[in-house]
């Protein structure tokens, strides 16, 4: 455990080898220990802790920081004027800088050709890609003017701004505004309130259903999947989705008709959905 005063203390798990002693004094930087697979645990890996005053809270408050008040470390400095010039491209107050820098660090460390290759996205094909580890599908939806501004890799623009633009623009669509987006412990597509109307293509977690009311919501990854296995009856971990048909028939003065009337509705897109939700006929 270090003591960082103001009853701040770290701790650190699972070590294969302690590398100070109880009274040491310890700088930023300096190697304290190596990761190991004492105890306990299936590999190797680090347990790390954060204490305020004994008890446990979140450490990612301090590690976004990097030293520099909350602005994401000296890693993705070099971008702070692309955050800036986003910011007012995307009509956001120059305040969410910071927030922005730290989510970078979280996201890519400030990389612009970062690339995830081992989650759900990737495994569905679409990995997520660039500063702010977009998927291409959410990078289309969101990109607007700088939707043919590359280069590309993984259908992603790795423009720097063109990256920044587009999360930013699905940030304060899917959450009302970026400082709450990025703030998200662990990433920023758990679900959320998009405006009415606005169509989302979110995915950083998986398949994430968004459903247009009033107000518009996006399911979380773990409740559109549970809502896929439960329509179709299947266990979860069932890998399948189901087909979800639309039967459509015709009445005449409360009696059903047919043979020499033909009902068909064709769903192209979701204005026509939304058409047919409100009871409109074709």
């Amino acid at each position: 455990m270090l003591n960082h005063g103001g009853g701040l203390s770290s701790l650190y798990a699972h070590m294969s080898k302690m590398l100070v002693s109880l009274g040491d004094s310890v700088k930023q930087g300096q190697i304290i220990g190596r990761v190991g697979a004492t105890g306990n645990v299936t590999g190797p890996h680090l347990h790390l802790e954060a204490r305020t005053g004994g008890r446990t809270v979140d450490p990612m408050q301090y590690l976004t920081g990097g030293g520099g008040g909350g602005n994401g470390g000296k890693g993705v400095q070099r971008w702070r004027s692309v955050v800036n010039q986003a910011l007012r491209l995307t009509g956001n107050p120059s305040s969410y800088a910071n927030v922005t820098l730290a989510r970078m660090n979280q996201e890519s460390g400030g990389n612009p050709r970062a690339v995830n290759n081992w989650d759900t996205n990737a495994r569905s094909g679409y990995p997520s890609t660039g500063l702010m580890q977009l998927i291409r599908p959410t990078f289309q939806s969101y990109a607007g003017s700088m939707l043919k501004k590359g280069p590309f890799l993984n259908g992603v623009s790795i423009d720097p701004l063109a990256n920044v633009y587009s999360s930013m623009r699905y940030a304060k669509a899917a959450y009302g505004n970026i400082s709450k987006a990025y703030g998200r412990p662990g990433g920023y597509a758990n679900g959320g309130y998009p405006p009415v109307g606005q169509f989302s293509m979110v995915g950083e977690n998986g398949p994430e259903l968004a459903y247009f009311s009033s107000p518009s919501q996006v399911i979380s990854n773990t409740d559109t999947r549970a809502m896929f296995r439960e329509a179709a009856g299947q266990k979860a971990g069932a890998a399948t989705v189901p087909n979800i048909s639309v039967v459509a028939k015709t009445y005449l003065d409360g009696r059903e008709v047919g043979g020499i009337i033909d009902t068909r509705i064709e769903l192209y897109d979701a204005d026509t959905g939304r058409a047919l939700e409100a009871g409109r006929s074709f």
